[in-house]
């Protein structure tokens, strides 16, 4: 049986959360550095100036990458790629398997 997981809500304990990342000056650009990561989870976030941030929830980038601590009621694709990579997680401990397509 498959199961759509939607929006639902989460209470989290910290507030805040450091992360990696990449910036790329266009999403096409980000697109081939997010090839060379295939097991990580990136989010891609595009900023004020247009450039692309890329998050790294999962792993770190090779090189130079800079951090961020950010608020996790910040952009909302990062706090929900957090609790769907952990959810997936938490099933998969219980034997499920799961499938998440995003790319």
């Amino acid at each position: 049986m498959a199961i759509l997981v939607n929006w639902f809500e989460v209470t989290f304990d910290r507030k805040e959360i450091t992360l990696p990342f990449l910036t790329c000056p266009s999403w096409e650009a980000s697109t081939s550095i997010i090839e060379r990561y295939p097991d990580m989870e990136v989010v891609r976030v595009r900023q004020a100036d247009q450039t692309i941030r890329l998050y790294f929830i999962t792993g770190r980038p090779e090189g130079e990458a800079s951090e961020e601590t950010m608020s996790l009621g910040g952009p909302r694709a990062i706090a929900a790629r957090l609790i769907e990579h952990n959810l997936a997680k938490h099933f998969e401990k219980l034997g499920a398997r799961v499938v998440v397509n995003h790319r």
